[in-house]
């Protein structure tokens, strides 16, 4: 019978390889606060303070955001590779912009459930660091490129519609 191999974590204690540390108690507590504190009678449908706090206009967003970096900060502390904490940013960076939009942003904060995803990717990462780091490459390698992608149309967009302007005062001279 093979025994797990020991190994020594991030953080300096001994677990089983596969087996995952727990994660600070604080961040799992603060992802329970801020996205699945309170439960819709008779629907299932959970939500947290971060739709709540949201609420607040100009400031409800930024506080939720420092919150919410939080759960990051934890994870680097545990030895997360920068692949992850990476698309653990954009989990956040998504939910603080949409967050933002006037009303649509409020609708929004109340499923955003960044901080729950944020603490099941870290959960994942513990258990299987090399398989999560490979997603999270992939992911941030997806959104680089579509970004990029949507960059390239505006600018192409931009310049055609100034060809076309200089053109048509060219047509008036």
């Amino acid at each position: 019978m093979h025994k797990p191999d020991i190994i020594i974590n991030k953080t300096g204690g001994r677990q089983e390889e596969g087996s995952a540390p727990p994660p600070n108690d604080s961040s799992r507590r603060l992802a329970d606060f801020l996205d699945d504190a309170f439960t819709i009678p008779g629907t299932g449908i959970r939500f947290g303070w971060d739709g709540i706090i949201g609420l607040i206009p100009g400031v409800g967003d930024v506080v939720t955001l420092l919150l919410s970096l939080y759960i990051i900060q934890q994870a680097m502390m545990l030895g997360a590779p920068a692949s992850v904490l990476l698309r653990m940013g954009m989990n956040v960076a998504v939910d603080s912009l949409v967050g933002g939009l006037p009303l649509i942003g409020d609708i929004a904060d109340f499923g955003g459930k960044s901080n729950r995803r944020n603490m099941r990717l870290l959960d994942e990462y513990l258990v299987s660091p090399t398989q999560v780091q490979r997603r999270s490459k992939a992911v941030v390698a997806s959104v680089i490129l579509l970004v990029g992608l949507v960059a390239f149309a505006i600018t192409y967009v931009i310049f055609r519609l100034v060809a076309a302007f200089i053109g048509y005062i060219a047509t008036l001279v």
